[in-house]
């Protein structure tokens, strides 16, 4: 046998609901993050042989394919600020790149070049040398440790930015 309501209880308890979720709505609203990736992208290490004989016209290919963003690898035989005049003419954005050479010598060239492409982050699979230090697990807590080129986190100085990672990393 169904039990009948009132009108009142009714109201009230569509009211009570009403509430519930709408305070339940914006608690959770603040959960949903941005996404990491805008785009996709692709990684230039994948068609450097192309890449190194067209750079406008690969370039210009992979946008027309649908691609946005780009992790560049190396600067298929041109200058940072020829590479991004690239970029640019191809409307493409590389938010971050590979250097193979991250630990020779001065790393604030690195650094420049990044800058000058407009990355983000700036990637490696080994730390190298750094001045007169070998690479290796001994090196990287070094330079983690005294506060020189990363720090404990593995970002880059504040002031050096973009944000320095390392990828496959052997220990």
């Amino acid at each position: 046998m169904i039990t009948p309501i009132t009108r009142r209880t009714f109201m009230r308890a569509g009211a009570a609901n009403f509430v519930g979720v709408t305070i339940a709505n914006s608690l959770t609203s603040p959960l949903w993050a941005e996404p990491l990736v805008t785009y996709p992208g692709i990684q230039l290490y994948t068609i450097d042989k192309e890449l190194k004989a067209d750079v406008d016209g690969t370039l210009k290919t992979i946008h027309t394919i649908g691609y946005n963003e780009v992790e560049g690898a190396g600067f298929a035989g041109l200058s940072a600020k020829q590479f991004r005049v690239a970029l640019d003419n191809a409307g493409l954005k590389c938010n971050s790149t590979h250097f193979f050479n991250f630990g020779d010598g001065n790393p604030s060239v690195i650094f420049d070049q990044a800058n000058t492409l407009g990355v983000r982050y700036v990637v490696s699979s080994f730390l190298g040398k750094f001045g007169n230090g070998t690479g290796g697990r001994g090196r990287s807590r070094r330079i983690q440790g005294d506060g020189g080129v990363l720090q404990p986190t593995g970002h880059v100085r504040k002031e050096d930015w973009p944000s320095a990672c390392l990828s496959q990393p052997q220990y």
